[in-house]
């Protein structure tokens, strides 16, 4: 497989990664803003645990990217990938 074409699949992942954490810290600042509406059903989504998935994808997409990149340049040697050259 080629590097060039690895990386674009993984970006492609990732910045679709991004943007869901980016729409699940919207969704938890709303239900912040709704807390105090009385009628709120008891089957509502979690806050906490929308920022705390939020946090996650934030941290490990970069990571993930970077490992994928390296391999993608050669920096990590791999079977089956060929290098990415300038």
């Amino acid at each position: 497989m080629s590097g060039a074409l690895l990386l674009a699949m993984v970006s492609a992942i990732c910045v679709a990664d991004l943007l869901v954490a980016l729409r699940f810290t919207a969704m938890a600042n709303r239900a912040d803003s709704e807390m105090a509406d009385p009628s709120r059903a008891a089957s509502a989504i979690d806050p906490q645990a929308m920022r705390r998935l939020a946090r996650l994808l934030f941290l490990t997409v970069p990571v993930t990217w970077l490992f994928v990149a390296a391999l993608s340049f050669g920096l990590i040697p791999a079977d089956g990938i060929t290098a990415i050259k300038f």
